[in-house]
């Protein structure tokens, strides 16, 4: 086994802890080196894994290590990092566990409650949720929530006492009753995770208003958590061009890359109502005309 860990320390908790459940320490590494999985990083790992020849990699939790420079909400970024790990587990014949927390958001569907895009979810030919009963926190189990290959498994329950982890057997537990547990005070906690995936997005300047909603969606982001976030935020509205090849972008305060037409610029002016506008406004914000 070979393990990534951005969150827990190799000798005050992870080393600990396989000690504890009697592991084989000689056959499980870490990798201890600074790595980011871009052509660079996916080229060191292609020299080290045949070497170590894994059958587990552990990746805890993966966007620590896509960089500060890709932004996980948009898909073809996503793909840029997935497809290539995909590529490297096939062939190598291992299997690589990537871990992802989850987010609040309004989506009933778990598929849709990792953080980032989709496509974190598509890459994977297996998903499993793990989690806790809401009205029994010492309940626990994971669940199967995508499977290519095969049936879904049953869930499995495990318990965590005294720093311990001990499967508990077959459990009546669903992707339901664990995502109620998460998603606490979910309004508000939708809307913030919908500003921290507008802020993400948009932070690079100003982003097509089309491929804001299309990802936000991919995100479980609901259309009304979307429209709360861009007000709580401030987010700009402009239009790029005119006629049927103008485009509508979002972008954030202090963050207005101008168009190279001067006048293709038009944040906040009267519509001309046609088929892609249309006015909104909350009494409060002036309208502003948008996509």
């Amino acid at each position: 086994t070979l393990i990534f860990s951005a969150e827990d320390g190799l000798a005050d908790t992870i080393r600990p802890r396989l000690d504890e459940l009697g592991a084989d320490v000689s056959r499980i590494h870490a990798w201890d080196d600074p790595i980011t999985f871009d052509a660079d990083g996916i080229a060191r790992l292609e020299q080290g894994i045949p070497r170590l020849r894994p059958a587990l990699v552990i990746i805890d939790p993966l966007v620590a290590y896509v960089g500060g420079g890709t932004d996980i909400h948009r898909a073809n970024e996503v793909r840029s990092i997935m497809a290539p790990l995909a590529a490297l587990a096939e062939k190598n014949s291992t299997a690589i566990l990537a871990i992802r927390h989850l987010r609040k958001s309004e989506s009933g569907r778990a598929i849709y409650r990792g953080a980032g895009s989709i496509d974190f979810t598509a890459a994977a030919r297996s998903v499993l949720l793990a989690g806790k009963d809401p009205d029994d926190p010492s309940k626990r189990a994971f669940v199967h929530i995508k499977s290519n290959l095969a049936l879904e498994g049953e869930p499995v329950g495990y318990a965590i006492s005294e720093g311990r982890f001990a499967w508990t057997g077959p459990s009546d537990l669903t992707a339901e009753r664990i995502l109620a547990a998460e998603g606490g005070s979910e309004k508000q906690g939708a809307r913030r995770e919908a500003e921290d995936f507008l802020t993400e997005i948009l932070t690079a300047g100003p982003v097509l208003a089309s491929e804001v909603k299309q990802e936000a969606r991919a995100a479980g982001i609901s259309e009304s958590t979307l429209r709360r976030a861009k007000l709580a935020l401030g987010v700009k509205v402009r239009r790029e061009g005119f006629g049927p090849g103008g485009s509508w972008h979002w972008f954030l305060p202090g963050n207005h890359r101008r168009s190279s037409n001067p006048m293709g610029a038009q944040e906040k002016s009267l519509s001309t109502n046609g088929k892609d506008e249309h006015l909104c406004g909350d009494g409060e914000n002036p309208p502003v005309l948008e996509e």
